[in-house]
């Protein structure tokens, strides 16, 4: 059997325990989860670990794509309809902007996250403190069990040695685990960019030569809000010539690279230097606001009732 198959089944992401401890602490970050989506989620986000040969390798840190897909076919309104299963708002605002579930989900590994050069998700600081919520009592037998902790274990000194965990003991180990968790979603979770978590692969590559691709781009005037989006109040008083501008990944755009969110049309973020994004060219996708959040129009802003960003300067 597959280590990600054990962890699904009995070890630390088990299908019924792990859920639970996500939606308690999705509860102490933002109230009660009322949207029967977010449950979805949590009950899915982490079961792409099924059949997986390791847990932090290459094919590991795949496993939110799984989750992302289902929960993008299920509730994403990407068709123009607009229709939902459930009322939107309530909870999330404007939830059904294209690809919001499935970035829900893909965006709840902060390595996906630096990988694509995007903010985290809410779903990710839920996902992480749901860690610091777990006794030692009832997780360290599980990764036992599952044979997770050697792997965990062993990937201190290496892929995490940015987090100073010790590896003296299972159990000071499980500890500053829990203690760096901690700190990094007190740290994050009000939407500031991760500083924290290291790059990996080509990436870290880049980073190391200073790859930067001097690239120049017009930064945006304002911070996004807990969830990355631009919201209304940030740009409103701002002339229409210092709004964001729209950016491109020129790389992802030429290698075709479809599962990069920089692939597409996007407001300016804090990654777009590192991720060598250009302005975009005619023709420009309009700017909206809905429910004080900006985004780029897509095929629901008829039925939201969206409105263009340059009305609100006229």
């Amino acid at each position: 059997m597959k280590i990600g198959t054990k962890s699904v089944l009995f070890g630390a992401h088990q299908f019924i325990l792990h859920p639970l401890f996500v939606a308690a602490a999705w509860w102490k970050l933002y109230g009660f989860p009322w949207d029967p989506r977010l449950w979805v989620a949590f009950i899915v986000h982490d079961l792409g670990y099924w059949g997986k040969p390791d847990m932090d390798g290459p094919e590991g840190e795949r496993h939110v794509e799984w989750g992302a897909r289902v929960m993008g076919r299920l509730f994403d309104c990407n068709d123009g309809s607009g229709g939902c299963s459930f009322s939107c708002g309530k909870l999330i605002n404007s939830c059904c902007r294209m690809n919001f579930w499935h970035d829900l989900c893909l965006y709840h590994s902060r390595f996906r996250a630096k990988q694509d050069r995007r903010l985290c998700s809410p779903l990710c600081f839920a996902d992480k403190l749901s860690i610091c919520l777990e006794p030692a009592w009832l997780y360290l037998p599980r990764v036992i069990l599952s044979g997770e902790i050697r792997e965990y274990m062993k990937l201190a000194v290496d892929k995490y040695s940015t987090m100073g965990l010790r590896t003296t003991s299972r159990n000071s180990w499980f500890a500053d685990v829990q203690t760096y968790l901690r700190r990094w979603v007190a740290e994050h979770k009000d939407g500031r960019p991760d500083s924290w978590t290291p790059a990996a692969g080509k990436q870290a590559a880049a980073e190391r030569r200073g790859g930067k691709m001097g690239i120049a781009v017009k930064m945006p005037l304002f911070q996004p809000d807990a969830q990355g989006n631009n919201t209304a109040e940030s740009v409103s008083h701002l002339p229409p010539a210092a709004l964001p501008q729209m950016m491109v990944c020129k790389v992802c755009r030429d290698e075709h690279n479809e599962d990069s969110n920089h692939s597409r049309p996007h407001l300016v973020d804090n990654f777009c230097a590192s991720h060598g994004c250009v302005p975009v060219t005619e023709p420009k996708p309009r700017m909206m606001i809905q429910n004080k959040r900006v985004h780029l129009e897509d095929g629901n802003c008829k039925s939201f009732g969206c409105v263009p960003v340059e009305e609100k300067h006229e």
